[in-house]
């Protein structure tokens, strides 16, 4: 297993006036496919990094004996501490996957852990993995402890929840199951086409204490199918997970919908958000999240030029640009469930990144979110040209016969007050392929934590380049560390007893004098697109700064190695 890391600081400042320091950034992957699935961030500040390798099928022209898919620890340094090779291959089978951890408050960590081609139970370090799905506690230094069984055959969708010492766990089923003292049965149904009796997938919802000791279980769902997308939970232990009904059997009509379920397992509320026959225009719910102020924000995409959703019709031509996809964000009232407002993107993003898979998470662009200094953050992705407020942005264009713009990485902050959104940053570099979001974390000292999973070599992140293992453009899993607004407490407190350095006039024509410039010893000027053009020590009274084009820049001054201050100038 290959694992890249780059660390070090630099400024980013894009032409929307928003900065980024760029704190380090890692890639993990091998020669084939790899995909970024989760990513969870522990009380020192290292990352929990889920990762799909898809390796294993090609190591010497063969299925692989000693490749991953993998569980890996990356320090607050941005270096790999440990990856959990629990998952390595046997005699060239898929034995296991993961599609979802969570962290409780001592940093342990509890993985939905899927086992393939298994009809009896396998012994790994002694403890008994079951078929199916199962729960898995792993400690922070990455020693399985115990799993449970829960048994489903069925992983996509699956999401596995922490709080206040209870597990719970939004999975699908179907047939019959018995967990704990439940027994369950899914619902059957009428395939229209194939004129007869089939058993669908329900919905299954299992609460477990930390230890793993069953709690409770419920099944619900429709009579034609169901397929479980993404789940999120409040400090009092409620449930909210979205999902699609009717996704398979194609008699009539599918719907999209979201679900609130308290720690009893009783459900709340259903509310329907989309519904559309055959599918056509179907908002598909790929990503939830529940902010600070108590409201769900669920991110979502559809297919058709219209879609229907909360009965509001929704237009999105992407015709022009050659992608499929456009996405919205939607606002909903957690006590009730009511919709409140809407966010429409038309970002044209493709279909899917690998083929295969029915998790509609893997299948779909999705709109990964947190909260950042007051603001929703949104990681996306977007193809061809975008219009957010007066901001055009394009995607990278690859020529080849057929001349097709690439999906690239797309950073948005979305204001709570009246969900305008904003262009921080585009993710990009050189590719012949797609870049797809992975989750993001907030933090509250001003630093977000990104990932994802991307064919550039390099990508380019706050024009750092994290470069691709693969070699030949295939995909890799990146993870970085971005610091916003940038000078924070740490500096203060060191030159709290000092008046911050300035330079004036500002505008300026010829030259920029110094004032409170004791210590500073360098000074650096770095144009919109993030280009250094001069760094000079500090040892004349004035900045020469004659030989600039017209136009805005930012200044850095410097003591030693470290940035004092920082500001925006305008060359006349």
């Amino acid at each position: 297993m290959k694992i890249n890391v780059l660390i070090f600081t630099f400024l980013c400042f894009n032409i929307s006036l928003f900065s980024q320091e760029f704190i380090y950034g890692g890639n993990i992957g091998n020669w084939v496919h790899d995909f970024a699935i989760d990513m969870d961030k522990t009380s020192d500040g290292s990352l929990i990094m889920t990762v799909d390798n898809q390796a294993r099928y090609w190591t010497g022209g063969q299925y692989a004996s000693d490749t991953f898919f993998g569980l890996h620890k990356i320090d607050k340094a941005g270096r790999l501490v440990w990856n959990f090779d629990f998952f390595r291959q046997k005699n060239g089978f898929e034995e296991y996957s993961i599609s979802q951890t969570t962290l409780d408050e001592n940093d342990n960590i509890y993985a939905l852990i899927y086992t393939y081609q298994k009809d009896n139970p396998d012994t790994i370090n002694g403890i008994v993995v079951y078929p199916g799905l199962n729960v898995a506690k792993i400690d922070p230094q990455g020693k399985p402890l115990w799993f449970r069984k829960i048994g489903t055959t069925d992983n996509n969708g699956s999401s596995i929840l922490y709080k206040n010492g209870h597990l719970y766990v939004v999975s699908l089923y179907e047939g019959n199951i018995t967990l704990g003292n439940k027994n369950l049965s899914s619902n059957n149904y009428y395939q229209c086409f194939m004129w007869m009796n089939m058993q669908g997938s329900d919905y299954l919802i299992s609460k477990f204490d930390s230890n793993g000791n069953f709690i409770n279980a419920i099944s619900t769902g429709e009579d034609y199918p169901d397929i479980a997308i993404d789940a999120t939970i409040d400090d009092n232990e409620n449930i909210y997970f979205t999902g699609v009904s009717d996704y398979f059997a194609g008699c009539i009509n599918a719907y999209s919908h979201i679900t609130k379920v308290d720690k009893d397992l009783n459900i709340v509320w259903k509310k329907t958000i989309s519904m559309q026959y055959n599918y056509d225009g179907l908002f598909y719910p790929t990503n939830i999240y529940l902010a600070k102020n108590q409201k769900l924000y669920v991110w979502g995409n559809f297919y058709q030029k219209d879609a229907n959703i909360f009965n509001l019709n929704i237009t999105c031509d992407c015709s022009s640009s050659g992608g499929y996809f456009g996405s919205c964000l939607l606002e909903i009232n957690s006590t009730e469930g009511e919709y409140l407002r809407k966010m429409q993107l038309n970002n044209c993003s493709v279909n899917s990144n690998y083929g295969g898979s029915e998790d509609i998470r893997k299948h779909f662009t999705n709109g990964y979110m947190d909260e950042l200094d007051g603001n929703l953050m949104v990681h996306t992705a977007f193809t061809g040209t975008l219009l957010i407020g007066d901001t055009t942005i394009n995607s990278t264009y690859y020529t080849d016969f057929y001349n097709y713009n690439l999906q690239n990485l797309l950073l948005l902050s979305v204001s709570f007050n009246d969900l305008t959104p904003k262009h921080i940053a585009t993710f990009t570099g050189d590719a012949k392929s797609y870049n797809f979001p992975g989750k993001i974390i907030a933090d509250n000292n001003h630093n977000l934590y990104v990932s994802g999973t991307f064919s550039d070599n390099p990508l380019y992140v706050a024009n750092s380049p994290i470069i691709n293992n693969s070699g030949n453009n295939n995909y890799d899993v990146f993870y970085c560390k971005l610091l916003f607004n940038s000078q924070t407490s740490k500096i203060n407190e060191i030159y709290q007893n000092k008046l911050e350095p300035e330079v004036y006039p500002n505008p300026c024509s010829t030259s920029l004098k110094y004032r409170n410039a004791e210590g500073i010893d360098k000074v650096r000027i770095i144009d919109l697109n993030g280009k250094i053009i001069t760094e000079q020590e500090v040892t004349e009274e004035n900045i020469n700064v004659k030989s600039l084009n017209p136009g805005t820049y930012l200044i850095q001054l410097f003591d030693g190695d470290k940035m004092i201050s920082k500001k925006i100038i305008i060359k006349k």
